[in-house]
């Protein structure tokens, strides 16, 4: 068995994307999980695209909603995590009814 890489942070992000994922619920287009509220206190700012977020600067999370993740898609992921010197990245595939993770490792200058 692979080692998890950021274990408490994998954990609490994939929290985040079934929350996420419940609240919203399957099957809608691809540009309402790519969103992000953004609030100031209280006060609702609007929303903010998001393609590709990088977690605690260790993770980089990718939104999708596609019938499935493909190698093309992974290999996007590698490219970006070699490009920003980062050990791992998901892919939140939010297009069928049960929220797909998929890990991409990889793409580090060690």
């Amino acid at each position: 068995m692979a080692e998890i890489i950021h274990k408490e942070l994998s954990y609490a992000l994939r929290g985040v994307l079934f929350d996420v994922h419940n609240q919203l619920g399957p099957l809608l287009p691809e540009k309402f999980y790519q969103e992000i509220p953004i609030y100031y206190r209280d006060t609702f700012l609007g929303n903010q695209p998001v393609r590709l977020i990088s977690l605690d600067g260790e993770i980089l999370l990718a939104t999708v909603a596609v019938k499935e993740v493909d190698d093309t898609i992974k290999s996007q992921m590698r490219v970006r995590l070699r490009q920003l010197d980062k050990k791992v990245g998901l892919i939140a595939n939010f297009h069928g009814r049960d929220l797909d993770i998929v890990i991409v490792r990889g793409g580090c200058n060690e």
